[in-house]
């Protein structure tokens, strides 16, 4: 069991990194990579699929009071709650993980413990470049506009605070080829390190 930690501020580019890792591996390894869900209490926005993580708040609750939501997976997004499920970091034989900062050294820590390895990766790009995607996303600006969305951070922005991370990669504006560059390399060799797929 393999875990990739993909931690960052808001619009410092995470999903777009997390679905070239996945698309790269699953060419050389396929079916052995899955990205963890986790449960939210927001409602289903418009163009997104609801695939069973948009959950109540009393059905999220249950699931936290139960221990299947441990409170150190669990947070707060602006005016909803995120959890994950440890049942994530089980599903394949490497897992891409999107989380927050503080949570991101809390799962390295259990990982480490308990099921395998851990490699996270800390993604960065200025105020000015991420305010600058967030503008580019109209639909969500109906939801969450730039200037909630930055106080509402869970994450540090800062990378001079991350580097207890294995990684850290600035992701500029308009260079994901370049930014995939410099991650993929230590990605490939992680997979490979120690453990036979």
């Amino acid at each position: 069991m393999k875990i990739i930690i993909i931690c960052g501020p808001n619009a410092s580019g995470k999903d777009s990194v997390i679905e070239e890792i996945f698309r790269e591996i699953n060419q050389e390894y396929p079916g052995k990579i899955s990205q963890a869900s986790y449960f939210k209490t927001r409602s289903v926005r418009p163009k997104e699929k609801d695939d069973g993580y948009f959950i109540s708040d009393d059905t999220f609750k249950k699931k936290r009071d139960s221990g299947e939501i441990p409170d150190w997976l669990w947070g707060k997004v602006g005016d909803y709650d995120v959890g994950y499920s440890e049942d994530e970091f089980k599903k394949s034989e490497i897992v891409l993980v999107n989380i927050g900062d503080k949570k991101a050294r809390l799962l390295k820590d259990w990982a480490e413990q308990k099921i395998g390895q851990v490699l996270s990766i800390f993604l960065h790009a200025p105020e000015d470049v991420r305010k600058q995607r967030f503008m580019s996303r109209e639909s969500w600006l109906i939801y969450e506009p730039v200037e909630y969305r930055i106080i509402h951070d869970i994450t540090d922005p800062n990378s001079e605070n991350h580097k207890d991370f294995d990684l850290i990669v600035e992701n500029k504006e308009g260079a994901l080829a370049e930014t995939m560059k410099e991650i993929m390399p230590a990605v490939k060799k992680f997979i490979a390190a120690k453990q036979s797929i």
